[in-house]
Protein backbone atom coordinates (compact mmCIF):
# COMPACT_ATOMS: atom_id res chain seq x y z
CA UNK A 1 0.00 0.00 0.00
CA UNK A 2 1.54 3.33 -1.01
CA UNK A 3 2.08 6.21 1.38
CA UNK A 4 -0.83 8.32 0.17
CA UNK A 5 -3.37 5.52 0.68
CA UNK A 6 -2.00 4.88 4.17
CA UNK A 7 -2.43 8.54 5.03
CA UNK A 8 -5.96 8.90 3.76
CA UNK A 9 -7.22 5.56 5.05
CA UNK A 10 -6.37 6.83 8.53
CA UNK A 11 -8.51 9.99 8.17
CA UNK A 12 -12.23 9.19 7.77
CA UNK A 13 -14.36 11.55 5.70
CA UNK A 14 -17.57 10.57 7.39
CA UNK A 15 -18.54 8.92 10.66
CA UNK A 16 -21.69 6.95 11.33
CA UNK A 17 -23.26 6.38 14.70
CA UNK A 18 -22.74 2.87 15.99
CA UNK A 19 -26.06 3.18 17.77
CA UNK A 20 -27.97 3.92 14.55
CA UNK A 21 -26.22 1.20 12.62
CA UNK A 22 -26.72 -1.41 15.30
CA UNK A 23 -30.31 -0.75 16.39
CA UNK A 24 -31.81 -3.94 17.69
CA UNK A 25 -28.56 -5.90 17.46
CA UNK A 26 -25.69 -6.58 19.82
CA UNK A 27 -22.33 -5.43 18.50
CA UNK A 28 -18.96 -6.98 19.32
CA UNK A 29 -16.21 -4.39 19.19
CA UNK A 30 -13.21 -5.95 17.48
CA UNK A 31 -9.61 -4.84 17.13
CA UNK A 32 -9.07 -2.73 14.01
CA UNK A 33 -7.81 -4.66 11.01
CA UNK A 34 -5.72 -1.83 9.61
CA UNK A 35 -2.20 -0.72 10.40
CA UNK A 36 -1.84 1.54 13.42
CA UNK A 37 0.09 4.54 12.15
CA UNK A 38 2.53 6.42 14.38
CA UNK A 39 2.10 10.13 15.10
CA UNK A 40 4.71 12.20 13.30
CA UNK A 41 7.52 14.26 14.79
CA UNK A 42 6.88 13.21 18.39
CA UNK A 43 8.34 10.35 20.47
CA UNK A 44 8.44 9.16 24.06
CA UNK A 45 11.83 8.44 25.61
CA UNK A 46 11.58 6.32 28.78
CA UNK A 47 13.77 7.04 31.75
CA UNK A 48 16.67 4.62 31.88
CA UNK A 49 19.99 4.13 33.63
CA UNK A 50 21.49 2.57 30.50
CA UNK A 51 23.47 4.36 27.81
CA UNK A 52 21.17 3.47 24.91
CA UNK A 53 17.46 4.33 25.02
CA UNK A 54 15.29 3.72 21.97
CA UNK A 55 12.56 6.36 21.44
CA UNK A 56 9.00 4.97 21.32
CA UNK A 57 6.46 6.06 18.73
CA UNK A 58 2.96 7.23 19.68
CA UNK A 59 -0.27 6.13 18.02
CA UNK A 60 -2.62 8.51 19.86
CA UNK A 61 -2.38 11.43 22.23
CA UNK A 62 -4.87 13.32 24.37
CA UNK A 63 -4.83 15.68 27.34
CA UNK A 64 -5.33 12.76 29.74
CA UNK A 65 -3.22 9.99 28.24
CA UNK A 66 -1.29 8.41 25.40
CA UNK A 67 -1.05 5.21 23.36
CA UNK A 68 2.49 3.92 22.82
CA UNK A 69 3.27 1.57 19.96
CA UNK A 70 4.55 -1.75 21.24
CA UNK A 71 8.03 -2.90 20.37
CA UNK A 72 8.10 -6.70 20.30
CA UNK A 73 11.66 -6.69 21.67
CA UNK A 74 10.79 -4.42 24.61
CA UNK A 75 9.42 -5.80 27.85
CA UNK A 76 6.67 -3.76 29.54
CA UNK A 77 5.63 -3.52 33.14
CA UNK A 78 2.18 -4.76 34.14
CA UNK A 79 -1.01 -2.74 34.33
CA UNK A 80 -0.90 -0.28 37.23
CA UNK A 81 2.84 0.32 37.05
CA UNK A 82 4.10 3.92 36.78
CA UNK A 83 6.67 4.76 34.12
CA UNK A 84 8.78 7.91 33.82
CA UNK A 85 10.29 9.62 30.82
CA UNK A 86 9.81 12.54 28.47
CA UNK A 87 8.11 13.42 25.19
CA UNK A 88 10.21 15.13 22.53
CA UNK A 89 8.40 17.40 20.07
CA UNK A 90 9.96 20.16 17.96
CA UNK A 91 13.24 19.77 19.85
CA UNK A 92 11.51 20.50 23.15
CA UNK A 93 11.28 18.05 26.05
CA UNK A 94 8.19 17.43 28.19
CA UNK A 95 8.95 15.33 31.30
CA UNK A 96 6.11 13.05 32.36
CA UNK A 97 5.10 10.24 34.70
CA UNK A 98 2.19 8.01 33.74
CA UNK A 99 0.37 4.87 34.78
CA UNK A 100 -0.03 1.90 32.46
CA UNK A 101 -3.76 1.19 32.13
CA UNK A 102 -3.71 -1.53 29.48
CA UNK A 103 -1.27 -3.55 27.39
CA UNK A 104 -2.19 -5.21 24.09
CA UNK A 105 -0.06 -6.87 21.44
CA UNK A 106 0.28 -3.54 19.62
CA UNK A 107 -0.44 -0.68 22.02
CA UNK A 108 0.42 0.27 25.60
CA UNK A 109 -2.15 2.71 26.98
CA UNK A 110 -1.05 5.13 29.69
CA UNK A 111 -2.76 7.75 31.86
CA UNK A 112 -0.87 10.92 32.80
CA UNK A 113 -0.32 11.70 36.47
CA UNK A 114 -2.39 14.55 37.90
CA UNK A 115 0.76 16.59 38.50
CA UNK A 116 1.67 16.50 34.79
CA UNK A 117 -1.76 17.33 33.31
CA UNK A 118 -1.01 21.03 32.83
CA UNK A 119 2.27 20.31 31.07
CA UNK A 120 0.64 17.66 28.90
CA UNK A 121 -2.20 20.02 27.96
CA UNK A 122 0.42 22.46 26.65
CA UNK A 123 2.04 19.67 24.63
CA UNK A 124 -1.27 18.47 23.15
CA UNK A 125 -2.39 21.97 22.15
CA UNK A 126 0.94 22.59 20.45
CA UNK A 127 0.97 19.24 18.68
CA UNK A 128 -2.58 19.62 17.33
CA UNK A 129 -2.28 23.35 16.65
CA UNK A 130 -2.90 22.88 12.92
CA UNK A 131 -6.10 20.85 13.39
CA UNK A 132 -7.42 23.16 16.10
CA UNK A 133 -6.73 26.25 13.99
CA UNK A 134 -8.56 24.71 11.03
CA UNK A 135 -11.60 23.98 13.18
CA UNK A 136 -11.79 27.65 14.21
CA UNK A 137 -11.82 29.20 10.74
CA UNK A 138 -14.86 31.48 10.48
CA UNK A 139 -16.69 32.77 7.42
CA UNK A 140 -16.50 36.41 6.38
CA UNK A 141 -19.91 37.82 5.45
CA UNK A 142 -20.56 37.69 1.72
CA UNK A 143 -21.53 41.36 1.68
CA UNK A 144 -17.86 42.25 2.16
CA UNK A 145 -16.65 40.10 -0.76
CA UNK A 146 -16.20 41.31 -4.31
CA UNK A 147 -18.56 39.60 -6.75
CA UNK A 148 -16.96 37.34 -9.36
CA UNK A 149 -18.28 36.02 -12.66
CA UNK A 150 -17.60 32.31 -12.15
CA UNK A 151 -19.68 31.77 -9.00
CA UNK A 152 -20.25 32.73 -5.40
CA UNK A 153 -17.12 33.67 -3.41
CA UNK A 154 -16.49 32.45 0.13
CA UNK A 155 -13.74 33.47 2.53
CA UNK A 156 -12.87 31.62 5.75
CA UNK A 157 -10.33 33.19 8.10
CA UNK A 158 -8.55 32.17 11.29
CA UNK A 159 -5.48 32.58 13.46
CA UNK A 160 -1.87 32.38 12.26
CA UNK A 161 -2.82 33.98 8.91
CA UNK A 162 -4.69 30.82 7.94
CA UNK A 163 -7.45 31.34 5.38
CA UNK A 164 -9.39 29.63 2.61
CA UNK A 165 -10.91 31.54 -0.29
CA UNK A 166 -13.02 29.57 -2.72
CA UNK A 167 -15.59 30.16 -5.46
CA UNK A 168 -18.59 27.86 -5.64
CA UNK A 169 -21.04 27.32 -8.46
CA UNK A 170 -24.00 24.91 -8.13
CA UNK A 171 -22.45 23.31 -5.01
CA UNK A 172 -19.20 22.77 -6.89
CA UNK A 173 -15.88 24.47 -6.09
CA UNK A 174 -14.54 25.99 -9.30
CA UNK A 175 -11.34 27.41 -7.75
CA UNK A 176 -9.73 27.94 -4.35
CA UNK A 177 -6.73 29.45 -2.56
CA UNK A 178 -5.55 28.11 0.79
CA UNK A 179 -2.96 29.59 3.14
CA UNK A 180 -2.00 27.75 6.32
CA UNK A 181 1.05 28.18 8.52
CA UNK A 182 3.09 29.74 5.72
CA UNK A 183 2.09 27.17 3.09
CA UNK A 184 -0.01 27.99 0.03
CA UNK A 185 -2.13 25.71 -2.16
CA UNK A 186 -4.41 26.70 -5.02
CA UNK A 187 -6.40 24.73 -7.57
CA UNK A 188 -9.63 24.47 -9.47
CA UNK A 189 -11.50 22.78 -12.29
CA UNK A 190 -9.22 21.18 -14.88
CA UNK A 191 -6.20 22.61 -13.09
CA UNK A 192 -3.54 20.72 -11.12
CA UNK A 193 -2.88 21.79 -7.57
CA UNK A 194 -0.12 24.37 -7.18
CA UNK A 195 1.88 24.32 -3.96
CA UNK A 196 4.08 27.06 -2.59
CA UNK A 197 4.80 29.13 0.47
CA UNK A 198 3.89 32.64 1.47
CA UNK A 199 6.77 35.13 1.28
CA UNK A 200 7.20 38.20 3.45
CA UNK A 201 6.75 41.16 1.09
CA UNK A 202 9.60 42.99 2.82
CA UNK A 203 12.14 40.30 1.91
CA UNK A 204 10.75 39.21 -1.46
CA UNK A 205 13.01 40.05 -4.39
CA UNK A 206 11.86 40.69 -7.94
CA UNK A 207 12.69 38.10 -10.57
CA UNK A 208 12.96 35.28 -8.02
CA UNK A 209 9.85 33.39 -9.07
CA UNK A 210 7.63 35.22 -6.60
CA UNK A 211 4.05 35.89 -7.74
CA UNK A 212 1.07 37.67 -6.28
CA UNK A 213 -1.86 35.47 -5.23
CA UNK A 214 -4.70 37.53 -3.87
CA UNK A 215 -3.15 39.73 -1.21
CA UNK A 216 -0.16 37.43 -0.64
CA UNK A 217 3.22 36.95 -2.25
CA UNK A 218 3.72 33.26 -3.04
CA UNK A 219 6.86 31.43 -4.09
CA UNK A 220 5.82 28.30 -6.06
CA UNK A 221 7.11 24.88 -5.02
CA UNK A 222 7.60 22.49 -7.95
CA UNK A 223 7.39 19.20 -6.04
CA UNK A 224 5.37 19.03 -2.81
CA UNK A 225 6.67 16.51 -0.30
CA UNK A 226 4.42 13.71 0.97
CA UNK A 227 4.45 15.45 4.35
CA UNK A 228 3.12 18.70 2.82
CA UNK A 229 0.38 16.83 0.95
CA UNK A 230 -0.60 15.10 4.20
CA UNK A 231 -0.64 18.40 6.11
CA UNK A 232 -2.82 20.01 3.44
CA UNK A 233 -5.28 17.11 3.54
CA UNK A 234 -5.41 17.14 7.33
CA UNK A 235 -5.93 20.90 7.52
CA UNK A 236 -8.82 20.89 5.01
CA UNK A 237 -10.37 17.83 6.66
CA UNK A 238 -10.63 19.78 9.91
CA UNK A 239 -12.25 22.95 8.54
CA UNK A 240 -15.65 22.50 10.19
CA UNK A 241 -17.01 25.74 8.67
CA UNK A 242 -16.48 24.38 5.15
CA UNK A 243 -19.65 22.66 3.83
CA UNK A 244 -19.33 18.89 3.60
CA UNK A 245 -19.76 18.68 -0.19
CA UNK A 246 -17.11 21.34 -0.79
CA UNK A 247 -14.75 19.77 1.74
CA UNK A 248 -15.11 16.34 0.14
CA UNK A 249 -14.31 17.80 -3.28
CA UNK A 250 -11.16 19.54 -2.07
CA UNK A 251 -10.02 16.42 -0.21
CA UNK A 252 -10.52 14.34 -3.35
CA UNK A 253 -8.40 16.78 -5.36
CA UNK A 254 -5.64 16.67 -2.75
CA UNK A 255 -5.76 12.87 -2.70
CA UNK A 256 -5.57 12.68 -6.50
CA UNK A 257 -2.58 15.01 -6.52
CA UNK A 258 -0.87 12.91 -3.88
CA UNK A 259 -1.39 9.79 -5.99
CA UNK A 260 0.19 11.50 -9.01
CA UNK A 261 3.32 12.34 -7.05
CA UNK A 262 3.54 8.97 -5.28
CA UNK A 263 6.39 7.65 -7.44
CA UNK A 264 8.84 10.40 -6.50
CA UNK A 265 11.86 9.16 -4.51
CA UNK A 266 11.23 10.81 -1.15
CA UNK A 267 13.11 9.48 1.84
CA UNK A 268 11.93 9.42 5.44
CA UNK A 269 8.77 11.22 4.39
CA UNK A 270 7.16 11.06 7.79
CA UNK A 271 10.16 11.72 10.04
Amino acid sequence: MNYIKRIFSAIPLDRHSVGEASAGRSITIRDPRVDILPLHNIVFVPESTGDMVTPISLCNLSISGVGLLCDRERSWAETGAVIFGKFIFQEREYPVSMEIVYVSDRVVGCRFSTADLKNMRTLVLRYFEMELTAQKLTAVSGKYLKKVEDGEPHWLRGANDCELYYVENDDHVVRFDLNFFGHHVDGGENKPLCFGYVVDENIATSGAGVRFKGASLVRPQAAPSPRLVEMTYKFVANISSLPGVSRAQLLAEIMDDGEKHDNRPYHDAFN
